[in-house]
C-alpha cells in the first residue's frame, strides 16, 4: 500500500473572511501563517479594496499586502503582493491568491512567504484609503 505523503506547510498560511466579526475594531479576516515551521494567528483588516494590512497578535509581527495587477500575466502570478516584519528583524515576502472554498464556496487567500533581506520585496506605496467594508478578495 502506497503511504500518503504528508502536505508540508512551512512557509504558507490562508486568510478567511471573519464571519464572527460584531465590531468595527474586530479583523475582518483571520487565518494561520507558518513561518520556518513555526504556526502563527494571522488577523487582517482591508484598509481599501487595494490595501490588506496584517498582524501576528501580540507584536510578534506586522505588515501589508497590496493588489496586484495581473494584466497580461500568468494565472500563477499572485492576486495580492506585500511583506511581514517580525519583531526579531526577520523580514517576510508574502503573496497571496483568492480561492474559492470547495466546501462551502467562501472566498479565502491562499498564502506563501519567504525571507526578504532587501527592500526588493516591499510593495510600492499605496495611498490610505477608508475602510470598504466589503471582502477584497
Amino acid at each position: 500500500m502506497e503511504e500518503k505523503k504528508a502536505f508540508d506547510d512551512t512557509n504558507s498560511g490562508v486568510l478567511f473572511g471573519n464571519w464572527r466579526k460584531q465590531n468595527d475594531g474586530d479583523p475582518d479576516y483571520t487565518g494561520k501563517l507558518n513561518i520556518m515551521g513555526e504556526d502563527y494567528n494571522l488577523v487582517a483588516h482591508a484598509e481599501s479594496d487595494e490595501r490588506i494590512v496584517m498582524a501576528i497578535p501580540d507584536g510578534i509581527a506586522v505588515g501589508a499586502m497590496e493588489r496586484t495587477d495581473k494584466e497580461g500575466r500568468s494565472e500563477k502570478y499572485p492576486d495580492w503582493k506585500g511583506t511581514v516584519d517580525f519583531s526579531d528583524g526577520r523580514r517576510m515576502g508574502v503573496a497571496g491568491w483568492k480561492r474559492i472554498a470547495k466546501k462551502t464556496g467562501n472566498p479565502f487567500l491562499s498564502l506563501k512567504a519567504e525571507p526578504v533581506s532587501d527592500t526588493a520585496g516591499q510593495p510600492e506605496a499605496v495611498e490610505d484609503a477608508a475602510p470598504s467594508g466589503g471582502m477584497p478578495f
